[in-house]
């Protein structure tokens, strides 16, 4: 899978939960869009480390409980929006409703390279080679190769 940009992402929310988890419930539901979102935050599962350390002998470290679920976007307050307000209200210490959030990820198939271009990507992945001085010498768009890594580096111990 390729790499995208997240620009074009919207959080919304809505003051209740589905009445069924199918795509008709989620489909039912009025969902409040959250305005002044900066960045939308990880994605994803993290995954704790549990560590002990004995009296005698070297620290030991596990794999730890995994959570499923934890959204922190960067919003600009605004007491005059809607979607904040409710957020708000969700998140307060008092409050055991269950809400319902969406995030609405644009993604697809950019064959052409212009998404790409209109968002200012040059290239996925990209390499920066840079000398001794902190002089870049050189970029490389795309993948790079264990040969064609090995060429860029001895050029740079020249």
């Amino acid at each position: 899978m390729g790499s995208s940009t997240a620009a074009g992402t919207t959080i919304a929310i809505g003051a209740a939960a589905p009445l069924t988890f199918d795509a008709a419930g989620y489909g039912a539901l009025t969902l409040t869009e959250v305005g002044g979102v900066e960045s939308i935050g990880a994605i994803g599962a993290n995954t704790a480390k549990t560590e002990f350390q004995p009296l005698k002998g070297p620290k030991q470290k596990h794999k730890g409980s995994t959570d499923y679920g934890s959204l922190q976007p960067a919003i600009a307050h605004d007491d005059g929006d809607a979607g904040q307000n409710l957020l708000r209200t969700a998140s307060a210490p008092t409050n055991n409703a269950l809400y319902s959030v969406g995030v609405t990820y644009p993604n697809g198939r950019d064959l052409s390279g212009a998404v790409a271009v209109d968002y200012g990507m040059s290239g996925v992945p990209e390499s920066y080679f840079v000398d001794r001085t902190g002089q870049l010498v050189r970029k490389w768009q795309g993948p790079l190769d264990d040969a064609r890594l090995r060429v860029y580096l001895d050029e740079l111990l020249r």
